[in-house]
């Protein structure tokens, strides 16, 4: 006599181990590429904040007029000088307003020491703009050499 069997023929028998799925990478691959391509399309490569720098050169014309006293603002990454007197950047920022009340025409020379990083010099720089200073000039450090590489 023919006995049926009631069980699953898709179930496992005890101690048999279970085949493994293999998981494509495809779909990842393509789904990364296509956020790629989203925020590549969505970015913007605009200016969106630019420092404006006059890099013209002074009229040919000779000055007949006396000069203007110079004020040198030499910028290091822990610390900003006015003209030799080491200054926190809210005291300078006054004291170039109570001379620019005198002398409208001020420039300022503006001198990264050395290696100074860029982000304390963009920081001198935004507050100078917000305060309303806006001849500048850069002046390169003279004393400093490049490392070797």
């Amino acid at each position: 006599m023919m006995q049926i069997q009631d069980s699953n023929p898709l179930e496992l028998a005890v101690g048999q181990k279970r085949p493994r799925n293999i998981i494509s990478l495809t779909p990842l691959i393509d789904v990364v590429f296509i956020l790629l391509i989203f925020f590549m399309l969505a970015s913007s490569f605009m200016d969106w904040r630019a420092i404006p720098l006059d890099t013209s050169k002074p009229p040919a014309t000779v000055s007949t007029a006396t000069p203007k006293e110079t004020w040198t603002l030499r910028i290091d990454a822990t610390s900003t000088s006015l003209n030799g007197e080491v200054l926190e950047l809210d005291e300078l920022l006054q004291r170039l307003a109570q001379q620019q009340a005198i002398d409208t025409q001020l420039t300022l020379r503006i001198q990264p020491v050395g290696d100074t990083p860029l982000q304390p010099v963009v920081t001198v720089l935004d507050k100078l703009n917000a305060g309303g200073f806006t001849r500048l000039n850069f002046v390169r450090d003279v004393e400093w050499v490049a490392k070797p590489r």
